[in-house]
């Protein structure tokens, strides 16, 4: 057995029959597990004006925004089924076409063809019932459509709801004299008989899925509905659903276009929160791009403080090298012009100094003498402030001239106070 398909969120659906007389509609809502017949309709054919028995038809049944079927029979179709492989629809599309020379005598040329297939079987194999017509031929229903302004989910033939082991089915409305059961076409000798057949033994295979008054019941027809419940049994078997595609054959223009209003709420919905989210992170955007030109800003100004406080530390650190060395040098000795004085004094006439380097430590001298044989511990010893460190004379040849090396290193203990210095005063 096949699970029951049904379409997502379908909460009600209707059947609208078109004939050359009338124009017959019903109604099915969702009841628990089955689907009940709620509202139905049947209204002759104005022959001046089809288009508004399609619409009071429409009115009465209260279709507004449901699922529509159309059913009846298009000039000059043909119905045949054939067992088959259980296929997709595609493929099984390409065996409807190989079975039309066995079924057809003369193929159309521009032809249109709605099938469908049944359960699997116990041979594995499917029924496949088709419905093959002139493209022509849906350009009455088109003009009813249109005039109407109404929209079709599908159109379906009702023999195509016909499952293996259904009895005989006859259906005065679509198929006047002829009646089908197990595969193929029968003659009618006698209609009245035939319709109370087939309304006696189908009625127990419609209710299993379908929910609908008793005969004669508050205006209610069975005869007249009973096309309308066959394909509405199509539908609720689940059958529509699997074999969409392949059944489809009304133009796109005459489909209903569902769900535009929520498809066009949704888009400005999306819009609008893409819109949202844009604008809430290019406000974080703008912010963290503000908060980090300030940082940067900083950044550079701190790296411009960092740079002359560091030049700043530098001179400074020099003025502190420079304070600390002038505080660790001495005082310097402050008789130091009279100790010169002396030294000057001391030294002979024809003695000339032509280098002296005086410090705390030492007196360095370059002496020049014509006296070879200059004694300078007499002459510096007496002066009691220096000892001669290092003495160094040389003579080069015949030089009259004697270059001396001197140094004097500070005598503390034999310093004699300098005449008219402070130290010496006591």
């Amino acid at each position: 057995m096949v699970p029951k398909v049904e379409l997502l969120g379908v909460k009600n659906f209707a059947v609208l029959l078109f004939t050359p007389d009338s124009v017959r509609g019903a109604r099915f809502d969702r009841a628990d597990k089955s689907w009940k017949l709620t509202r139905f309709a049947a209204v002759p054919l104005d022959k001046e004006n089809p288009a508004a028995s399609w619409k009071s038809v429409l009115k009465e049944i209260e279709h507004r925004d449901g699922l529509l079927l159309l059913t009846g029979a298009l000039p000059g179709g043909v119905f045949f089924q054939f067992k088959s492989a259980d296929l997709p629809n595609r493929e099984q599309r390409g065996a409807v076409d190989l079975e039309l020379p066995r079924h057809l005598m003369n193929i159309p040329e521009k032809r249109m063809l709605q099938f469908a297939a049944s359960a699997v079987g116990d041979d594995l194999q499917v029924n496949v019932g088709v419905y093959v017509f002139e493209e022509s031929s849906l350009n009455g229903i088109s003009a009813k459509m249109t005039q109407s302004a109404c929209r079709a989910d599908g159109f379906i033939y009702p023999f195509l709801a016909v499952e293996p082991g259904d009895p005989e089915l006859y259906l005065p409305e679509i198929e006047a004299g002829f009646s089908f059961a197990k595969g193929a076409w029968n003659p009618v000798n006698n209609p009245d008989a035939a319709v109370e057949a087939t309304l006696k033994n189908w009625q127990e295979i419609l209710r299993k899925q379908l929910s609908f008054p008793e005969d004669k019941s508050n205006g209610f027809d069975l005869a007249e509905m009973f096309p309308i419940l066959v394909v509405a049994r199509l539908f609720a078997s689940g059958k529509f659903e699997r074999n969409r595609s392949a059944l489809a054959v009304l133009p796109e223009k005459l489909r209903p276009v569902r769900f535009r209003g929520h498809l066009i709420v949704t888009t400005l919905l999306l819009v609008l929160i893409a819109a949202n989210i844009l604008w809430h992170y290019g406000r974080i955007w703008t912010a963290d791009y503000t908060r980090y030109s300030a940082l940067q800003k900083e950044n550079k100004k701190l790296k411009r403080d960092i740079d002359l406080a560091r030049r700043n530390s530098k001179r400074l650190q020099k003025e502190q090298k420079e304070m600390e060395r002038v505080i660790e040098s001495g005082a310097g000795d402050p008789d130091v012009i009279q100790k010169f004085a002396l030294l000057s004094n001391a030294l002979p006439g024809n003695v000339l100094v032509s280098s002296i380097r005086w410090s705390d430590s030492s007196v360095d001298m370059i002496l020049q003498c014509e006296d070879a044989k200059l004694d300078l511990p007499s002459i510096i010893n007496p002066l009691g402030y220096w000892k001669i460190g290092q003495l160094q004379q040389r003579q080069t040849g015949d030089s009259a001239v004697a270059t001396i090396t001197l140094k004097l290193i500070p005598n503390v203990k034999k310093a004699v106070p300098v005449k008219g210095s402070k130290r010496g005063k006591k």
